[in-house]
């Protein structure tokens, strides 16, 4: 099952429902570029089956739930463009090893970037706050970003 809003004209507003969690079958949840709030429910770190998690560019908050490291087939994550929160999620990603693509860019992570992260096997293109804000530090440390943003 896939799953997909993303963008204008969609402008979709309020909450993620907690739904999806229940849907044993979604391989695809798209929901970027709308205007969503609030936090990802943790429902739908239920959803195993889930390959693709598209949800950059809304006004997400909270932090990255240790639940995404129980998606094992997941292997597409963007989060870009939200105000989440909290350390960079090493351990959650250490173990999703079919990872083609992370964005974790534009958002309020801060740490250093594992190396067990960086030798994902499939790992192709991975996105982060890893370059310096005038002369402060940058906000996430990584040695094998395909890009840096600067937060």
């Amino acid at each position: 099952m896939v799953y997909t809003m993303d963008g204008d004209p969609n402008e979709l507003t309020g909450t993620i429902p907690t739904q999806f969690g229940n849907l044993p079958n979604l391989i695809l949840l798209d929901l970027d570029e709308n205007a969503l709030t609030g936090t990802i429910p943790e429902e739908i770190f239920s959803a195993t089956s889930l390959q693709q998690l598209d949800l950059d560019t809304n006004q997400l908050t909270g932090t990255i739930s240790t639940l995404l490291g129980s998606l094992l087939q997941l292997n597409f994550l963007q989060l870009f463009g939200n105000p989440i929160s909290g350390t960079f999620p090493n351990a959650e990603l250490e173990n999703l090893t079919l990872m083609t693509t992370i964005g974790l860019d534009k958002m309020d992570l801060t740490g250093v970037v594992s190396e067990a992260v960086c030798d994902l096997p499939n790992l192709q293109n991975f996105w982060t706050d890893c370059n310096p804000i005038g002369n402060n530090p940058p906000q996430v440390v990584c040695d094998c970003c395909t890009f840096c943003s600067s937060g």
